[in-house]
């Protein structure tokens, strides 16, 4: 995937390329989440106020600890 393609956040652009690992659309990851395709563009574009059950919906989707994607979010929050 092309850097350019890559979110503004960790958190966006972890997601981004997990995604990218599985080969998946937005709307994939959406649909295995159980959340809106609205949504994962929202997380991927970097725009704040992910909801933590949201983020534990990504994280199940993508096999992944939810606390990985926490600890991005926490990191975000004290960059800013």
């Amino acid at each position: 995937m092309p850097l350019m393609e890559l979110g503004r956040t960790p958190l966006a652009d972890r997601v981004i390329l997990e995604r990218a690992r599985r080969d998946w659309s937005q709307e994939d990851l959406a649909r295995q989440a159980g959340i809106s395709p609205a949504t994962v563009a929202k997380v991927e574009k970097g725009r704040g106020g992910t909801r933590a059950r949201t983020l534990y919906k990504i994280a199940a989707a993508l096999g992944m600890d939810p606390t990985d994607l926490y600890e991005l979010v926490r990191k975000e929050a004290s960059d800013a």
